[in-house]
């Protein structure tokens, strides 16, 4: 969950940039809004709902990359060490010269 809360708040970071050129590209004042002891320019719904979108988010991503990394194994290292027991050594003979 907390990778998505860490990519909401980057994807927070960058769309209020968009907005905050935009609205400076219009000769327009934003209306600066507190929430929980951060300011936002953004309308105060907005960092709420990417906040719940991120917690959700994250919980399903990490449902999937359990289920890949832990259920199936088709992590690259355990897919390496499959390689590796399946293998036969391979015995070079020196040239003789």
């Amino acid at each position: 969950m907390l990778l998505g809360v860490e990519l909401m708040v980057i994807l927070h970071s960058l769309l209020e940039g968009i907005y905050l050129a935009f609205t400076f590209k219009i000769d327009s004042l934003p209306e600066k809004s507190i929430l929980w002891l951060f300011s936002t320019y953004l309308p105060s719904y907005v960092p709420i709902i990417m906040l719940i979108a991120g917690l959700v988010g994250g919980y399903f991503l990490g449902q999937v990359w359990w289920q890949i990394v832990y259920v199936e194994k088709r992590h690259w290292s355990w897919d390496r060490k499959e390689k590796r027991k399946k293998s036969k050594p391979v015995h070079r003979k020196a040239k003789k010269q």
